[in-house]
């Protein structure tokens, strides 16, 4: 499922109006086509040469219409962000991000919280740890400027990033935590 997107809704919009503007253009508003060539000057054009000449319109707005879309979604597609968390440019990435998640609660905590809760930063980091392929700093140096962004606590930062990494290896990696069975 995609989620809405106004911008999406208004563009296809737009582009609507346009095309159905373009279509009223052509059909009413088009003046009538004359040729010197034809039974002298003045003469309208035969009934296939004005279809001809619409069709060649219509192709040339069509191709125009395309250019334009294609250029519209290659642009939209470069502002995107990777998909992956905490835009992280590749999965080990952000493994690595997720490992140091973890890791840093572990720091926190000193293995000395909630039972339950120390049991599952052990299995996160036990997927992570599967999944990071070399990318750990890259994970930690990420985190380190997350919390250390103006504005951020990093005790509600690390709060919110476990549950999404803990998420995100559950629903995308098909990982299990058992210690969130009981």
């Amino acid at each position: 499922d995609t989620p809405f997107d106004p911008r999406t809704s208004i563009r296809c919009s737009f582009w609507c109006s346009t095309a159905s503007l373009l279509q009223t253009q052509l059909h009413d508003g088009m003046p009538e086509l004359t040729s010197c060539r034809n039974h002298g000057s003045g003469a309208p054009l035969t009934e296939s040469m004005q279809e001809a000449k619409v069709k060649g319109i219509w192709m040339v707005a069509a191709g125009l219409v395309l250019v334009i879309l294609f250029a519209l979604l290659r642009w939209q597609a470069q502002g995107q962000k990777s998909g992956y968390l905490y835009d992280m440019p590749d999965a080990a990435a952000e493994a690595g991000y997720c490992l140091a998640v973890v890791e840093r609660v572990r720091e926190i905590t000193h293995g000395q919280g909630e039972r339950k809760l120390e049991a599952f930063i052990d299995e996160q980091m036990q997927v992570w740890r599967g999944r990071v392929k070399g990318a750990a700093s890259v994970g930690r140096a990420a985190l380190a400027r997350d919390a250390a962004a103006p504005g951020v606590n990093e005790g509600a930062h690390l709060h919110l990033a476990i549950q999404d990494c803990g998420l995100r290896a559950l629903r995308f990696y098909g990982a299990r935590f058992p210690s969130m069975q009981e």
